[in-house]
């Protein structure tokens, strides 16, 4: 295993642990979803799971595109297709101020990231989120407008928190209407 995943899975422990110490948190069940196209997410899941023995769940995104790779990896798959609706998503619960920041809940390692305001860091690199327009062209060479991409890496900067988020809102949806979370919910 990489030690990045240890250090990520002692975070994802510490932060767990630190919840159930809530009271209305005690019972709850974490769900924890991390980006699939991330090559450690399976590292991740089985320190967090089976080595130091979390009770928890890995949301798995459902894909129609088994022969993609790591389609199977625990998480949500941050690919074009799906960028667009996590971006509508993420503007809507915003414009609906259903999205609020508490700094005990979200880990960031100022030692590592500089980040003292996680408010304004994301502030910062959704300002630098854009959208990125590509157009191909069929084998017989008609044009087509392929899906955008969104992603604030396109400016040299980063883009790790309104992903965060992203993925948080398409993936709550996610569990909300599929059948197979409902003895979940």
């Amino acid at each position: 295993m990489c030690p990045d995943s240890a250090c990520v899975a002692d975070v994802i422990v510490q932060h767990l642990r630190a919840c159930k110490r809530v009271p209305a948190l005690r019972y709850a069940l974490p769900i924890i979803i991390p980006e699939s196209n991330m090559p450690v997410a399976l590292d991740i899941q089985r320190e967090v799971k089976v080595v130091q023995k979390v009770h928890c769940h890995f949301m798995t995104e459902d894909t129609d595109r088994a022969a993609a790779t790591q389609w199977d990896y625990p998480g949500s798959v941050t690919t074009r297709y799906n960028k667009p609706e996590m971006v509508r998503l993420l503007i809507r619960y915003m414009q609906e101020k259903r999205i609020c920041f508490y700094e005990d809940f979200i880990s960031v390692a100022e030692g590592i990231s500089g980040v003292h305001d996680v408010q304004k860091e994301f502030i910062l690199e959704l300002r630098k989120f854009s959208k990125v327009k590509k157009d191909k062209k069929l084998r017989d060479g008609t044009p087509v407008c392929a899906p955008p991409t969104y992603n604030g890496k396109c400016v040299g900067a980063n883009d790790d928190l309104p992903m965060a988020l992203s993925i948080g809102v398409f993936m709550y949806r996610v569990f909300m209407q599929k059948e197979k979370y409902a003895e979940l919910r």
